[in-house]
């Protein structure tokens, strides 16, 4: 699958194709283009498993203006064009990271922008909806979300992030894929391991004292008391 370009200019950052310039003048048939090499500009592109995708709905009247913004790790990062109207069903960003804390969006403009907002863990094989911490409206799932610099709203829509106001989509609040950070032989990376209780310490002994006594031994046969 293509690569995507971190800091490129155009209207998409996948790199296939993406056109590389050492002077200043952007093409009008590559939509992702790393330009001005002359004076030292150098575009990335990041193999991260999380992914960000902001894509205008196709909804009626959900083309409109939306600023998104990324943490990384570095604080907020401005990744589309406040200024532009987006069009139904248009690519607002599509940018993947090794890190990803969260996602902020926020709207000044009084034409509403209406779209869906969704993460991936695995590189952009999948993806599933994000969450609006500080939304308003009946649910948090940013898949749509309606984003508006007044106080309007949309029938369909049930997040919404209006006044002019900067909502937070948290990474934290999507429920976590946990993934072993171990392999065993002979086993892949999907299955899970199982635990067993090899003992507990008394409830009725506070903060294990009795561990502290000279009774407490290490006794290394009770392993093999386990098969």
């Amino acid at each position: 699958s293509a690569m995507k370009c971190d800091n490129c200019g155009g209207t998409t950052s996948s790199a296939s194709p993406i056109f590389v310039d050492g002077d200043n003048t952007a093409p009008s048939s590559v939509s992702t283009y790393c330009i001005d090499g002359t004076n030292g500009n150098a575009c990335t592109l990041p193999f991260g498993p999380l992914c960000v995708l902001a894509q205008t709905s196709g909804m009626t009247h959900s083309d409109g203006y939306v600023g998104v913004y990324v943490d990384s790790g570095n604080g907020y990062v401005l990744v589309s064009d406040p200024s532009r109207k987006y069009a139904k069903n248009q690519v607002v960003v599509d940018r993947c990271y090794t890190n990803l804390l969260s996602v902020k969006v926020v709207n000044t403009n009084r034409n509403a922008w209406i779209g869906d907002i969704q993460v991936s863990k695995d590189y952009g094989a999948t993806y599933s909806a994000m969450k609006c911490d500080n939304c308003s409206g009946t649910t948090a799932s940013a898949s749509p979300i309606f984003v508006d610099g007044d106080s309007g709203s949309m029938a369909g829509v049930s997040t919404y992030c209006i006044d002019g106001n900067s909502c937070i989509l948290p990474l934290s609040m999507i429920s976590p894929s946990y993934v072993r950070p171990y392999t065993c032989k002979d086993q892949g990376v999907s299955v899970r391991p199982s635990w067993k209780l090899m003992g507990f310490f008394d409830a009725s002994d506070p903060g294990c004292a009795g561990l502290s006594t000279s009774t407490s031994a290490y006794d290394d046969s009770a392993c093999g008391l386990f098969p």
